[in-house]
């Protein structure tokens, strides 16, 4: 969970993502200063109205992209503050995108559906039972939805924002973990080598004339990765 949604992934991509929408819209303030000098001051208010709480450190301009995209980065926004900040980003979302125009409500539909994620396998025992997996599987479809309909809509706008990485596909296949365990409950760090051999298989994979096909690929060089490890312990 950790290295699909907090280490370099799918969360900061989001946060980082509302954050290039909120710094281009007028409705904050009248430029990009002005913009992250509010939001910065309502993420004060929010913190100190709930102590406690892993508290989002002070937002930059250069917190704000990476390699061009939106994404949350910087040494600060370590995995706990990242996880921890899905409260305050619904909270801004709704704060500045309160109509019912396509994008301010799909702006609020994909920060929600990720806060509730985290709370319903936070809250999760060991073993979810079967409606919490049924709602995890809901949530995981309404957050993939929106995160799509966000990169499309980002693409139309010139913002470089709501990239699609392994990552963000992968995402979609925690409701399967969470049949078996809930994976918050198993997050470790040895994850780290998994995730980077499977980056690594797409980026040698995603070219020439298997790009069309290479998630196929991928699963596939994948597949035989793990039947070869069974046969050399043999």
């Amino acid at each position: 969970m950790m290295h699909l949604l907090e280490c370099k992934g799918v969360a900061p991509v989001t946060f980082g993502s509302v954050l290039a929408w909120l710094l281009s819209d007028a409705r904050v303030g009248a430029n990009r200063e002005q913009r992250l000098a509010a939001i910065n001051a309502h993420r004060e208010e929010f913190y100190n109205a709930r102590p406690g709480s892993h508290r989002l450190p002070k937002i930059i301009e250069g917190n704000c992209k990476r390699d061009g995209w939106a994404n949350l980065v910087g040494p600060a926004f370590q995995t706990a503050t990242v996880r921890g900040a899905a409260p305050f980003f619904r909270f801004i979302a709704h704060r500045y995108c309160a109509t019912m125009h396509v994008r301010d409500a799909t702006l609020r539909a994909v920060v929600a559906a990720l806060d509730d994620l985290y709370n319903e396998l936070y809250d999760a025992p060991m073993f979810p039972p079967d409606p919490t997996v049924a709602r995890v599987r809901q949530l995981c479809l309404d957050f993939g939805k929106a995160y799509q309909r966000m990169r499309e809509l980002s693409r139309r706008s010139g913002i470089y924002a709501f990239a699609v990485t392994p990552k963000t596909h992968k995402v979609q296949h925690i409701p399967k973990l969470a049949t078996c365990i809930n994976p918050v409950r198993v997050q470790v760090y040895a994850e780290e080598s998994m995730m980077g051999s499977v980056t690594s298989t797409w980026r040698g994979s995603k070219h020439g004339r298997y790009r069309e096909v290479v998630q196929n690929v991928v699963l596939v060089k994948q597949l035989t990765g793990v039947l070869l490890r069974f046969e050399l312990d043999q």
